[in-house]
């Protein structure tokens, strides 16, 4: 009968990485709701659910829904971002409107020294339209994106129109438009979906899983002890095991970052060889 007095592995919550974080939460689902018996915590699959949650633990259904929602949530976090549909689009569109907006201030800029005089005045005229927006292609994205607007407007205007004409810009100037309204819809339809896809921040579904740990922790010893049962018993020697085995991982992790730091922090030898940082797994 001594497993009924076997204390929890105590582990500090709040000290993991994400990677310890999700490990000792998915080990925790799986033993706390074994999809049977013979179930092996090892197996590295997904782990099973029994329907009524696990009476012998004292823990429920709704237990485990609430635990395995916010674990997948907080999952999805922790992943690269994998990015949204629009963003290939934006990067390409964006390229093409950089070739236009330059190949337009160029032209511009050029045919003022246009030996033709009605070319070179109609440019020595929107030069001075253009000007402030020389190098638009260089500023961030969205400044652009209105940068180009302002230019467009100015140079349709009704004193500019004919010196564009006159300049062959016309067509130019709408494919331009064209881009920029394409870019323009892209980015909100992104912002659209971020907006859609938004989560909590893994500080908040980490506080929260945190007290679902410890009150399922909690009363699963606590049957042990009430009213153990094998059950309940080998929950408690491999909850332990599992808790020691990331106790032991993160100090390692510690231990590697301090000896790494203070490496960094040593004069090198003069004419030494390269210190070795590689850190044992």
């Amino acid at each position: 009968m001594a497993s009924r007095y076997v204390k929890q592995e105590e582990l500090g919550l709040g000290k993991l990485n994400n990677s310890e974080y999700l490990n000792l939460m998915t080990r925790f689902l799986k033993l706390a709701f074994p999809a049977s018996e013979s179930d092996d915590e090892d197996d590295g699959g997904s782990p099973g659910v029994v329907s009524a949650g696990n009476p012998e633990l004292g823990l429920t259904e709704e237990d485990r829904a609430a635990m395995q929602a916010d674990l997948d949530q907080l999952g999805d976090l922790v992943k690269p971002t994998l990015g949204y549909d629009e963003t290939p689009q934006m990067t390409d569109t964006d390229k093409q409107r950089d070739d236009t907006v330059i190949y337009v201030t160029s032209t511009i800029t050029n045919e003022q020294k246009n030996p033709i005089e009605a070319k070179r005045v109609a440019a020595t005229s929107l030069y001075k339209v253009i000007k402030p927006y020389v190098g638009v292609s260089r500023l961030p994205n969205q400044q652009e994106t209105v940068q180009i607007n302002g230019m467009l407007n100015d140079l349709a205007k009704e004193e500019n129109a004919p010196l564009v004409e006159t300049l062959g810009l016309t067509e130019a100037l709408n494919a331009l438009r064209e881009l920029n309204d394409r870019y323009s819809t892209l980015t909100e339809q992104r912002t659209n979906a971020s907006a859609a896809n938004e989560k909590e921040d893994s500080a908040t579904i980490c506080d929260r899983m945190d007290t679902l740990y410890e009150e399922m922790t909690m009363m699963a010893y606590a049957q042990n002890i009430v009213n153990p049962t094998e059950t309940s018993a080998l929950f408690v020697s491999r909850m332990n095991a599992v808790i020691k085995e990331i106790r032991s991982l993160y100090n390692l992790r510690v231990e590697a970052r301090e000896a790494a730091k203070k490496k960094k922090e040593e004069k090198p030898s003069e004419g030494g060889e390269e210190a070795d940082t590689t850190v044992a797994k």
